[in-house]
């Protein structure tokens, strides 16, 4: 698939998407996804658009659609990303909007690993540990968060 095509292509679903056709854009990117030209990257992009769908879905199938293939494109996102980092905090967006701490953890660790010095995943990661109630740990993730944050201003 040529570079043109590749944009119709993820053209075609973007306009499907904001029509609020799940159904129909899932199908359309399932089409385009074995042809990604190299070093096109898209499925955090996807994921994101989906779950904007999802939220605004004028029907449970459209809403169940939209929210599978955006946790789908988050998770596979993490395999191929550029900025894995992006990836594995957008897949944690995910889990905590289902309010699934462990893998919520799990995905902001992951992102910590592949940036460890942004200060991001590690207030988001104290803010999931202290909902879990684990003091201590999240305490030493914001200290090193807000450490993180002042060096960068």
């Amino acid at each position: 698939m040529s570079l043109a095509t590749a944009d119709a292509a993820l053209a075609s679903v973007d306009r499907l998407i904001r029509s609020g056709q799940p159904q129909e854009a899932a199908a359309a990117y399932e089409k385009f996804e074995p042809w990604q030209p190299p070093g096109m990257r898209t499925d955090v992009w996807y994921a994101r658009a989906m779950a904007g769908v999802s939220e605004r879905a004028q029907n449970h199938a459209d809403a169940v659609t939209a929210g599978r293939e955006a946790l789908a494109a988050a998770i596979r996102s993490t395999r191929n990303a550029e900025e894995p980092q992006n990836a594995w905090l957008n897949l944690a967006f995910f889990y905590g909007r289902q309010n699934d701490f462990p893998h919520t953890e799990q995905a902001l660790r992951a992102a910590i690993r592949a940036a460890p010095n942004w200060y991001k995943p590690h207030w988001l990661l104290a803010q999931v540990l202290r909902a879990g109630g684990r003091l201590p740990e999240a305490g030493v993730e914001a200290a090193l968060a807000a450490g993180l944050d002042a060096a960068k201003t």
